[in-house]
């Protein structure tokens, strides 16, 4: 649930079938609206946008591993 009054809970609005998952009744989340979130100061642009597109909500959306790979970002070897 933390990372729900973190970030917000996720709804129909950013994932199309949450609602309709099996533990979605169970879940008993709180309603917290979608905040941004920061992305550390020594990103660039490609590390900021490979972040956003690992945090993606919806796990179709998000990036691959294999995309992760072969990522700009991760290809610029500031991290290894």
């Amino acid at each position: 649930m933390y990372l729900s009054s973190e970030l917000g809970t996720p709804s129909e609005a950013v994932w199309q079938g949450w609602s309709k998952l099996p533990e979605y009744p169970a879940c008993g989340f709180n309603s917290y609206p979608l905040k941004a979130y920061d992305v550390p100061n020594d990103f660039d642009e490609e590390g900021s946008h490979m972040l956003q597109q690992l945090l993606k909500v919806v796990p179709d959306e998000r990036l691959t591993i294999e995309d992760a790979m072969v990522h700009p970002f991760y290809l610029s070897g500031i991290y290894s």
